[in-house]
């Protein structure tokens, strides 16, 4: 019995039971096999936007029209795998066998899996955990249209993968079809980290931003702060990838992508930590030089 809502693209339902809509099964079946032909995921779906093809259509209880849009890479992989076209029915958290009409056949199925397994692997969709410093942006990084860019690997080149970090956008429907840059994730952690280093060369905008509360502490010293933050851009070269990773997540609030620019958002509160470690630095050296007075035997 079918408990949900509407049914997916191929049945319709008849006493709350699925049954095959031919016209739909016809097309769930072709997209099935026009997986395997066509050479990327962005090839078959401009395929079936040039054929006129659809997402499932209904009218709610209300009388509303749902559904009926355009395919992108997410409700393609959906339809990809939903076990319902084997003749499943997923309840009780497993999927279990039912009466209804499987519209794929399993070695259809399998094949495609197994090819989607495949291009998993070249296209380097980031399916296994990685470092946190191979990413450090990771969440940080937006479009201008306020949409996410995903950390992703390119496929082995000479034994190498380089990592970039692309809109969301791209993934969903194509390349090109955000209308802004993939970024080589060397190249944007080596300008974030450039840009930081500027203001540790000059922190005067940062020192004039912080709250008086803390400049007017007893232990603040702007001219060591000052010195401090310098003596950080001049040793950066000796700085390891998870050092700098570290810096990112602590200064860095959000990175807005352009067409051709980016904009760097620093993290008010990031600075007053580093400021306050830095403070805290001083007064241990401080305390470090006082001459040891505890009496001797």
């Amino acid at each position: 019995m079918w408990q949900g809502g509407a049914p997916p693209l191929g049945y319709g339902l008849a006493q709350q039971r699925l049954v095959e809509e031919p016209a739909e099964a016809k097309t769930v079946r072709n997209i099935f096999e026009r997986f395997l032909l066509q050479p990327s995921v962005t090839a078959l779906i401009q395929e079936l936007s040039e054929q006129g093809v659809k997402t499932k259509a209904w009218n709610t209880k209300a009388g509303l029209l749902r559904g009926g849009r355009t395919f992108d890479k997410n409700v393609l992989y959906k339809l990809l795998n939903n076990r319902m076209y084997l003749g499943e029915l997923f309840y009780d958290d497993a999927w279990h066998a039912s009466s209804h009409k499987p519209l794929i056949e399993q070695a259809l199925w399998d094949e495609v899996h197994e090819l989607m397994a495949s291009r998993a692997r070249r296209t380097g969709v980031l399916n296994r955990k990685s470092p946190e410093w191979h990413f450090p942006l990771k969440g940080l990084v937006f479009g201008e249209d306020g949409r996410s860019m995903t950390p992703w690997f390119s496929s082995k080149q000479r034994g190498r993968q380089l990592g970039y970090y692309i809109p969301q956008k791209e993934i969903s429907v194509g390349a090109g079809a955000s209308g802004l840059p993939r970024l080589s994730a060397y190249h944007l952690h080596a300008q974030v980290m450039e840009h930081l280093y500027e203001n540790f060369r000059d922190p005067s905008q940062w020192l004039a931003a912080l709250p008086r509360s803390l400049t007017d502490h007893p232990t603040f010293d702007q001219a060591l702060i000052t010195e401090r933050l310098r003596e950080t851009a001049r040793v950066s070269d000796l700085f390891s990838l998870p050092t700098k990773a570290q810096l990112i997540r602590l200064l860095v609030e959000r990175v807005v992508v352009g067409p051709n620019d980016f904009l760097v958002r620093i993290s008010a509160k990031g600075v007053f930590e580093l400021i306050c470690d830095l403070i805290q630095a001083h007064t241990t050296d401080w305390v470090s030089q006082i001459p040891d007075q505890t009496p001797r035997k």
